[in-house]
């Protein structure tokens, strides 16, 4: 993994929003193909931290009262 990878990877892991996280990988793929670095798409880790971190925050988003959530149902 490179030094550049190291800290986009950082980056996402620190994002607190998907909106935040979708804005700093736009950004990790423009600085990545306009400055000539050629890392192969399919192997960056940048890429697989954004897919980790869109997971978690969907996985933790507060649900809405009414909204079904599958089979969880948080105690009373």
């Amino acid at each position: 993994m490179t030094r550049f990878e190291e800290i986009g990877v950082e980056m996402q892991q620190n994002s607190r929003s998907r909106e935040e996280a979708d804005r700093r990988f736009k950004r990790s793929c423009d600085i990545c193909c306009y400055t000539g670095r050629h890392l192969s798409c399919d192997r960056c880790a940048i890429d697989c931290a954004h897919s980790d971190k869109i997971l978690i925050l969907e996985i933790s988003k507060p649900r809405r009262a009414g909204q079904s959530g599958g089979r969880y149902r948080p105690r009373v």
